[in-house]
């Protein structure tokens, strides 16, 4: 079951995508989302989700994720429709403290207003992909409410881009503020800590080195993301996934869904 893809012109969007599947093998299993400090917005036209045995809602998001999801699928058909959302690209859109919401899972509607119900309708009378893409574009272009300061949009680019693999003070020195307006920025516009977004962000680029370079050593990898030694990588790498590197590096997912019995 693999993600299809679609880049967005939105600046507060990484991509859409969407995903149908009717493949079996998927009823009850575990279907594991790694931690990546970014929002995951999805529009369900399949069978329900569960987490710990409570169905999720319909249309709903995941915000700034910061840790492990194991979801399961009612029956198996997969048919939806999702948006992911850069970390700092939900605060333009809610109305709410993002520390309240943050590291949770909501039902789109509490945090977007009425509307959703609309969107629901209309992406699901239109089938055609690049039709959805239209709707989905003009609904985040119109529905922004609020925007953020640019030094925090280039300061969150600059942690994706080096992976997490860059401290407080060197943002501090290179963006002339102080690590305590960093973290009051981190509260007000995405809700969390900025050592353990740090942490997300290092961890995600973690998983995805080990997956792309599969016959690379773990201590090669563990020095290559600026990690002391192979233990701190290993412990990391647990913390966020409960996976050891190494059992995921023999079972290499099939697709951006790590589906791994728990």
């Amino acid at each position: 079951m693999r993600i299809n893809k679609v880049t967005s012109t939105n600046p507060l969007i990484e991509y859409f995508f969407f995903v149908e599947s009717q493949d079996l093998s998927f009823e009850q299993r575990n279907i594991q989302f790694f931690p990546d400090g970014q929002n995951v917005i999805v529009l369900n036209f399949g069978d329900n989700f569960l987490e710990k045995g409570k169905v999720l809602p319909r249309n709903l998001i995941s915000a700034i994720c910061m840790d492990s999801h194991f979801v399961k699928t009612e029956k198996y058909q997969v048919n939806l429709v999702g948006i992911k959302l850069k970390a700092h690209g939900l605060y333009p859109y809610i109305d709410k403290p993002m520390e309240e919401i943050a590291a949770q899972i909501h039902s789109l509607d509490s945090l977007f207003g009425n509307n959703v119900h609309d969107l629901h309708e209309r992406l699901l009378k239109q089938q055609e992909r690049n039709k959805r893409i239209e709707i989905l574009e003009d609904y985040f272009k119109t529905n922004i409410k609020k925007q953020l300061p640019t030094t925090f949009v280039n300061l969150i680019t600059e942690i994706n881009t080096k992976k997490g693999c860059i401290s407080l003070k060197e943002l501090t020195k290179k963006y002339n503020i102080s690590e305590r307006t960093i973290e009051r920025n981190f509260k007000f516009y995405l809700g969390v800590n900025p050592k353990k977004y740090l942490r997300v962000v290092r961890f995600y680029a973690i998983a995805e080195e080990v997956k792309n370079k599969p016959k690379d050593s773990l201590t090669s990898l563990s020095y290559e993301l600026n990690f002391s030694d192979q233990s701190h990588f290993i412990k990391d790498f647990y913390r966020f996934s409960q996976l050891k590197p190494s059992f995921f590096q023999k079972h290499q997912p099939d697709s951006d869904f790590y589906h791994f019995e728990s």
